[in-house]
């Protein structure tokens, strides 16, 4: 008897039930560094940890200057090993946790996107390696807002 699609999606369906609550603990404690307004109390609830050490290992790519703080093309890339995660800031944002990217060990840690600005700032990439939290920060001079402050 051969095996329906809708049965494949049933038992798929059951099989991700078990890891349904661990993924909902995790979206809540990141969704409320999304509901701070203090960069490193967002920090501390999306990562755990706001103590972050500056390492050289880690390449953020963004303009110095843009005209249009909506549209503002941000790049990051690491070569530690063991990245767990990528997450960006901008302090001065009125949310200030922009993103945040879970990798697995066979994922290149690389990010790609475009973040809105409110006003020039240090735009802050925290890579979490090893259990450990290393940061790299870049200021960008915007000349018009893309978002409210």
């Amino acid at each position: 008897m051969p095996v329906s699609r809708r049965r494949i999606l049933q038992i798929a369906t059951l099989l991700g039930l078990p890891a349904l609550p661990l993924k909902r603990a995790l979206a809540s404690r990141v969704k409320a560094g999304f509901e701070s307004h203090d960069a490193l109390e967002a920090l501390q609830l999306a990562l755990g940890s706001a103590a972050t050490v500056a390492s050289g290992e880690i390449h953020l790519d963004l303009p110095e200057v843009t005209n249009l703080g909506a549209v503002v093309p941000v790049s990051v890339s690491t070569s530690l090993p063991a990245v767990e995660s990528i997450t960006l800031l901008a302090p001065v944002n009125f949310v200030p946790l922009i993103a945040t990217y879970r990798f697995d060990a066979m994922t290149e840690p690389f990010v790609s996107t475009r973040i809105k600005l409110a006003k020039s700032t240090q735009v802050m990439a925290v890579v979490k390696s090893g259990g450990q939290l290393f940061s790299e920060k870049r200021t960008i001079q915007v000349n018009r807002a893309g978002c409210r402050v």
